[in-house]
């Protein structure tokens, strides 16, 4: 399955987390790059922007066709 990632294809298994499929999910607030911590939606360190939508992405399923970004 195909989702993109900051307008860039990436390839994912089906059933896969948002979190799974990516490294880097946001940045903090001074510019360091920030990564899934929890797993389980504790943290809020996996904020990212799917579909245009800030969501936990360890709670989010991929979706063919889903457009991801990292959030500030």
């Amino acid at each position: 399955m195909i989702i993109y990632l900051e307008r860039q294809p990436l390839t994912v298994r089906a059933g896969s987390t948002v979190a799974a499929a990516v490294t880097l999910t946001r940045t903090s607030c001074t510019g360091q790059p920030r990564a899934p911590f929890c797993g389980m939606g504790i943290c809020q360190e996996c904020r990212m922007t799917i579909d245009g939508r800030r969501q936990l992405a360890c709670q989010t399923l991929c979706r063919e066709g889903m457009q991801v970004e990292p959030s500030v």
